[in-house]
């Protein structure tokens, strides 16, 4: 997802008031938000109206983040707090994470190796520790590699590729919601997924 910081082209979205738009992909676009009851600072994504492709999609990936996402806890992720649905669409709310992404973090740095080993071992904890939760990311891209200011690694999306779904993506008329150049061969030929796809 690619970071554009413009203005929001809604001023709020259930409890968030949204004060800037940090990306917009093929499933929806991100906001910078603060929850108007807790005062925190957020990331929440708004989902296209189509990106569910049918109700049970969408209660199995509310159950998903309910009983799994929203329980994971790691300096190398992007926490996932809660799946809202409703009258104004389907959103996720989630660490908002004030730096770049991958790609925009090594075109702004000078060469330096040690600092990539560093950055490539954030990537492999990140990842390790959501493989151990029995999540296997899918879509692990560069747009999908947030950095904070102080320069630390967070996976992000990863809640947003489950087999199920994704499956159902390819199959359906919006294959444009995932990332052909970075999924995985087995999972365009419908094989079992494993860690060792990402």
């Amino acid at each position: 997802m690619i970071e554009d910081q413009q203005q929001p082209d809604r001023a709020k979205l259930y409890r968030f008031k949204l004060d800037k738009i940090l990306g917009r992909g093929g499933s929806g676009t991100v906001y910078r938000a603060i929850d108007t009851v807790s005062g925190a600072i957020l990331a929440v994504k708004l989902f296209h109206a189509n990106f569910f492709l049918s109700r049970i999609h969408r209660r199995d990936f509310a159950k998903s983040v309910e009983k799994n996402f929203n329980k994971l806890s790691h300096p190398n992720v992007v926490r996932v707090y809660e799946f809202i649905t409703g009258d104004e669409g389907d959103c996720l709310t989630m660490d908002y994470v004030d730096g770049p992404d991958l790609k925009k973090y090594i075109a702004l740095r000078p060469w330096n190796l040690d600092e990539r080993l560093v950055i490539a071992a954030q990537i492999c904890n990140g990842l390790q520790y959501i493989h151990d939760h029995g999540i296997t990311h899918h879509d692990l891209k560069p747009a999908n590699i947030l950095f904070t200011r102080r320069g630390q690694v967070k996976l992000s999306d990863y809640s947003l590729t489950q087999t199920s779904l994704i499956s159902a993506l390819l199959d359906g008329s919006t294959h444009d919601q995932i990332t052909p150049m970075y999924i995985a061969p087995e999972l365009i030929q419908k094989q079992k997924i494993t860690p060792q796809s990402d």
